[in-house]
């Protein structure tokens, strides 16, 4: 299982699970990060956790949209993804 790094956790739980998420520059500023390379690791844990999820599948996170093979679905329509 792939598992995320301390930074790709709390991306994905304050940008994807959160209610009132944050925003890129302040992950970034967290981080001292640019919100560029944020949401880059936010693209990176988003796949890991959805590889996980849909085995054996092509996976693409595109901007707030799921690729998977020729099913295109938005984020908030795919659920919770476990943060282990």
């Amino acid at each position: 299982l792939a598992k995320l790094n301390e930074r790709e956790s709390y991306i994905i739980q304050h940008r994807v699970m959160a209610d009132d998420p944050l925003t890129l520059q302040e992950i970034g500023d967290k981080y001292n990060i640019t919100r560029e390379r944020a949401r880059q690791i936010e693209k990176q844990a988003l796949k890991k956790r959805l590889q996980e999820r849909f085995p054996g599948h092509k996976i693409e996170v595109n901007d707030r949209m799921v690729i998977c093979g020729q099913i295109k679905i938005p984020l908030d329509k795919i659920g919770p993804i476990p943060v282990k």
